[in-house]
């Protein structure tokens, strides 16, 4: 089996190179990793009220990435 790239520390690289939307993730328990955008709006859905993710761009490669926000968007 051969497995697709890129690799990167970041989501926002993998999403800037057309393989996501990507989002990265951190636990206390597990350390970090990335999920699919999708899986991490079903999460916040799920378990946070008043929570949405909201896309911002970062860093100098203006990388895409989804934070949550409070409330309303847009």
């Amino acid at each position: 089996m051969t497995l697709k790239g890129p690799w990167s520390s970041r989501a926002g690289v993998v999403n800037l190179a057309g393989y996501g939307p990507a989002r990265d993730v951190r636990s206390n328990s597990t350390g970090s990793g990335a999920v699919t955008v999708d899986a991490a709006e079903d999460a916040v859905d799920q378990y946070l009220d008043d929570v949405k993710l909201e896309r911002v761009e970062k860093f100098s490669k203006d990388e895409p990435d989804w934070i949550p926000r409070r409330g309303e968007l847009g």
